[in-house]
């Protein structure tokens, strides 16, 4: 079962509106503890310090949303007691701190800071933002006509079953349709880091993916 206090950390206060653009956000640099706690966590990750991570974790640190809730559960699902520098962990915990930290609605802090602000107002699971640069093609080949350059743009996933690494996305408030290759898309329930405040310290009560 999820304590109270986590489980509103992982919900979104999310406005009421989606917004076109998702574009990064980075609301958590009024806090010096928090500052010193994320530049040990991001010295840990470029080191793949497992000793540290767990240092920085909660007792009841989120691995998943069935039932694992334990530092043994989260190293257990990341691979962390052999060959911890193979691990997966690194490249998805450095790729969500990129992405800028937003304050949840309780004082937590979570990264990235575009699940604070993504609105409620498009069905989370089918939402996902475009990174800029990204062209939405007619058609989905890289050869195919260009219809529009995008950038951290908000879209609906309508089609997953074309090509594989392709999908086909209706971007928001009547835009064009058209497809995207999958590795420029972001979804706002990937990966995603919550960390908040237990015995005036800051620590990672949770890396989970969905909702």
């Amino acid at each position: 079962m999820i304590i109270a206090p986590i489980a509103v950390a992982l919900a979104a206060a999310a406005p009421a509106v989606t917004p076109t653009r998702l574009p990064p956000v980075e609301q958590c640099r009024d806090d010096q503890s928090f500052d010193r706690f994320r530049s040990t966590l991001e010295d840990a990750i470029t080191r793949k310090d497992v000793a540290a991570l767990r240092k920085l974790a909660a007792p009841g640190i989120i691995a998943n949303f069935g039932g694992g809730s334990s530092w043994d559960a989260f190293a257990e699902q990341w691979g962390l007691t052999s060959n911890s520098g193979q691990s997966a962990l690194w490249k998805e915990m450095a790729a969500v701190i990129a992405l800028g930290c937003g304050i949840t609605p309780d004082g937590g802090r979570v990264f990235p800071g575009m699940f604070e602000a993504m609105g409620d107002e498009a069905d989370p699971y089918e939402l996902v933002v475009a990174r800029p640069g990204t062209p939405l093609h007619s058609q989905a080949r890289t050869d195919s006509a260009i219809i529009a350059k995008l950038d951290w743009s908000s879209a609906i996933v309508v089609n997953t079953e074309g090509p594989e690494g392709w999908a086909k996305i209706q971007l928001l408030r009547g835009g064009p349709l058209g497809w995207v290759e999958t590795g420029a898309i972001i979804s706002p329930l990937g990966y995603r880091l919550v960390s908040e405040k237990q015995d005036d310290r800051w620590v990672i009560t949770a890396f989970v993916a969905g909702d």
